[in-house]
């Protein structure tokens, strides 16, 4: 298999995963023309992607795509709660374009893909775990809580990209409105750097399966690159874990595409 994260933050996020036959977009929150552009950065064609699957409707999770649903043939995977919020954009795109899933398994070319909800304030938001039989990648971003059902299925991934969006202090610290710190803080907001590190260290704990780590969805605000790395990178030291030796911790780019990991 293959990843590659073409956007990640606040202001866009999309990712791009390939097995032996089946090329995948995950949530498509830039642009169209980034989108296609990002793309073609590492080789890919938009007119060979098979799917696009969305995990929610926020905007900087759809942005591009009611342009690449008119302009492509790209069939959509969609929560059909989300499809209907986000019908009055989508009306001259035919129905059938579309396929409506809920948490469990579907099957797409030779790829298995496992839909489990996460809890987040936008009408169903999904992880996702996706495999081609011999590796595992788990997605899950803009959760407010890693509840047990998402740790179970993600403990099964040997790449997994997770949201550390925030750290708690800055947060508290910072600028924003008190009705907005309690959304990013609350159940249904955002996965700080240090939550974020307690459910990696879990999954790692589980299966041992885990080899490779990709912190997304940080806050521009409220967050560092280093920051999230270091937060885990400390955390997972205290129980005998070390970035760099027993797994590989890495940051997604915020505006550009991150290059292509392959699952070997």
């Amino acid at each position: 298999m293959e990843y590659c994260s073409l956007a990640s933050g606040s202001s866009g996020n999309a990712h791009y995963l390939a097995s032996k036959n089946t090329k995948i977009l995950v949530d498509v929150g830039m642009s169209a023309k980034y989108i296609r552009e990002a793309l073609g950065s590492v080789g890919v064609l938009l007119d060979d992607v098979h799917a696009i699957v969305i995990t929610h409707a926020h905007i900087d999770h759809i942005r591009g795509l009611r342009v690449l649903a008119r302009r492509t043939s790209i069939p959509i995977f969609i929560h059909r709660t989300a499809y209907e919020w986000l019908r009055p954009q989508l009306e001259d795109v035919p129905y059938e374009r579309f396929t409506f899933f809920d948490e469990g398994n579907m099957v797409l070319r030779d790829m298995q893909i496992e839909a489990f909800r996460v809890p987040h304030d936008a009408f169903m938001t999904f992880g996702f775990r996706f495999t081609d039989g011999k590796k595992t990648l788990g997605i899950a971003t803009d959760l407010g809580e890693m509840e047990d059902q998402a740790l179970e299925t993600l403990s099964a991934s040997d790449f997994l990209v997770l949201e550390s969006n925030h750290d708690e202090n800055m947060v508290r610290m910072g600028p924003y409105p008190y009705r907005l710190k309690q959304r990013i803080l609350g159940e249904m907001g955002h996965l700080s750097n240090a939550r974020a590190a307690q459910s990696i260290r879990s999954i790692y704990e589980d299966k041992g399966k885990l080899r490779f780590v990709l912190l997304a969805h940080l806050s521009d605000q409220n967050n560092y690159p280093d920051l999230a790395y270091m937060t885990t990178q400390a955390h997972l030291k205290e129980h005998k874990i070390y970035a760099g030796r027993d797994l590989q911790v890495e940051v997604a780019p915020r505006k550009h595409p991150s290059g292509v990991y392959r699952l070997l």
